[in-house]
C-alpha cells in the first residue's frame, strides 16, 4: 500500500511539473516568436519557434490563435520530418483536446507520439509520449495503466538525463 501511495505521489508530481517546465519554458512572447519565424532561413528553427508559440498561446487561452499556429507547422512538416517538434507538436494537441472534452484524442496523439519516436529512433520523444499516455489513464482513473506507462517512461528520461 505505502509502495502505491508513493508512485501516485510521484505521477502527481510528475504531472504538474512536466506542465508547468512548458509554461515557463518561453522567453519571447508568442508573437514575437511568430515575427521570428518569418526572419529564419532553416525550416527546423522555423518548426521550433511555431511549436513554442503555440505552446504559449494554448497557456496563454488563446486556442484559435494556437490552432492556426498549428497548422502553420503541419504545412512545413509536410517538407520537414523534424521529429522533436512533431512530437512536442502532438503533445500539445493531446492536451488541447484531452481537457477539450475528448479524452480518446489524447489516447491518439500519444500513441502517435510513441510511434512516430520508436520509427525514428528518438528516445526522448518515446518517453513524452509514454509520460502523454500515463497522463491520459491518469485523468481516466485508470491509475494501474497509468504506473505502467509512468514506469516505462522513468528509466528514458533517466537515460536521456531530461525531465520536460
Amino acid at each position: 500500500m505505502v509502495q502505491r501511495i508513493k508512485v501516485c505521489f510521484w505521477l502527481c508530481f510528475f504531472n504538474v511539473f512536466l506542465l508547468s517546465t512548458r509554461a515557463q519554458s518561453g522567453q519571447l512572447k508568442p508573437d514575437a516568436l511568430l515575427k521570428r519565424v518569418a526572419s529564419e532561413k532553416a525550416d527546423t528553427s522555423k518548426l521550433k519557434l511555431l511549436v513554442e508559440a503555440a505552446n504559449q498561446l494554448y497557456d496563454l487561452g488563446q486556442t484559435e490563435k494556437m490552432l492556426t499556429v498549428v497548422e502553420q507547422s503541419r504545412q512545413l512538416f509536410a517538407t520537414n520530418q523534424f521529429v522533436p517538434a512533431q512530437i512536442d507538436l502532438y503533445r500539445l494537441l493531446a492536451d488541447y483536446y484531452g481537457f477539450g472534452g475528448k479524452p480518446e484524442m489524447r489516447h491518439l496523439y500519444a500513441d502517435s507520439m510513441i510511434s512516430l519516436s520508436r520509427k525514428a529512433n528518438y528516445i526522448l520523444g518515446e518517453g513524452k509520449g509514454l509520460a502523454t499516455k500515463a497522463l491520459a489513464f491518469v485523468i481516466d482513473f485508470k491509475m494501474e495503466k497509468a504506473t505502467e506507462y509512468y514506469k516505462a517512461a522513468i528509466p528514458i528520461f533517466e537515460k536521456v538525463n531530461e525531465y520536460r
